[in-house]
């Protein structure tokens, strides 16, 4: 994806995993970070940036609706950017 993988300073998780109505990014933030989290198919193509702000430790936990989303059943990549380190987690999404 371009983009070297490292360690965050979190422990980033995604639940439930699969998925088939909503799924929550659980960031465990330490201090107020620039987030981004980004979906990617399976060739690497974004498919949508979810989100990207200024996140404070006490608001580190967000939810996605996939309806809402409009994302099919399959398998992405879920790439979460934290003050510049980049980390990526696999997301199964199912039929609901």
């Amino acid at each position: 994806m371009g983009i070297p993988e490292s360690r965050l300073q979190t422990d980033a998780n995604i639940f439930p995993n699969p998925a088939n109505k909503s799924f929550t990014v659980s960031l465990n933030l330490v201090k107020i970070s620039d987030v981004q989290i980004s979906l990617f198919d399976l060739q690497g193509r974004l498919e949508k940036t979810l989100y990207d702000e200024l996140t404070s430790p006490s608001n580190d936990k967000l939810t996605f609706d996939i309806q809402y989303l409009k994302l099919e059943p399959g398998l992405y990549f879920v790439n979460i950017l934290v003050d510049g380190v980049v980390s990526s987690r696999k997301l199964v999404v199912r039929k609901s």
